[in-house]
């Protein structure tokens, strides 16, 4: 709820929702939500890609980039 209030308009919400159900292929898409997550924690971009890197899960890494926890991926 806390990320879905944070989006900037109705694009982000959806796309955002449609992650969040699975119904969304990331692909090309996948470098503009790892910046969203960077920019929606204030988190630097380059911990959010290597969260993704190891972890291969949009979700988790969107919690811990919010729990401040990227360096425990």
């Amino acid at each position: 709820a806390e990320l879905l209030s944070r989006a900037s308009d109705g694009n982000d919400a959806r796309y955002l929702t449609k992650i969040i159900q699975g119904e969304l292929r990331t692909g090309v898409r996948e470098g503009l939500l790892l910046q969203a997550i960077a920019d929606a924690f204030g988190r630097p971009e380059e911990d959010v890609r290597r969260a993704m890197m190891l972890l291969g899960d949009l979700g988790r890494v969107a919690l811990l980039a919010r729990h401040d926890m990227l360096g425990a991926a």
